[in-house]
């Protein structure tokens, strides 16, 4: 294996380490289906480090796929009505 494959691969277990432990929380949280709890009580940089995480778990370092699928959401979001909650009846 070439040495920039090797730094290469090992900067990335160095990333996914750092995440790993909320990963695993993760994982815990909704095996005892509490994920909205755990969720809740995580911090902007806790969302930030688990959503980079599982962007490279997904993508892993294709960012052409991994902008493509943000474009997608984005799009499909913008689409959505803004009030999706029926009105009750009567109103």
């Amino acid at each position: 294996m070439k040495l920039a494959n090797r730094i290469q691969k090992l900067e990335r277990t160095k990333a996914l380490a750092g995440s790993a432990l909320l990963i695993e929380q993760l994982q815990r949280a909704i095996n005892r289906g509490a994920e909205e709890a755990f969720i809740r009580g995580l911090t902007d940089e806790d969302l930030e480090t688990l959503g980079a995480a599982m962007e490279r778990i997904a993508f892993g370092d294709d960012r052409e796929a991994l902008e493509a699928a943000k474009r997608k959401v984005l799009g499909e979001l913008a689409a959505e009505p803004a009030n999706t909650t029926p009105e009750p009846e009567g109103w």
